[in-house]
């Protein structure tokens, strides 16, 4: 879950830092990375079709907050 919300902050508000996220989470900037990576691996593989599903229900909601 917390590599899903790294993965969020990253791609949907690119004005922030890798190093902002990085203290949001109490993290380092390569474990961000890491979290990152490891969700785009996740995405995409085929049989992850619930993740893609809660991906886009949880961007879709940010996306509706963000207007």
């Amino acid at each position: 879950m917390r590599q899903m919300a790294m993965y969020i902050a990253m791609e949907k508000v690119p004005e922030v830092s890798c190093k902002t996220v990085a203290e949001a989470f109490g993290r380092d900037r390569s474990t961000i990375i890491h979290g990152i990576r490891s969700m785009e691996k996740k995405l995409c593989t085929e049989d992850e079709t619930e993740l893609k599903r809660d991906m886009q229900i949880i961007c879709d909601s940010i996306e509706k907050r963000m207007v």
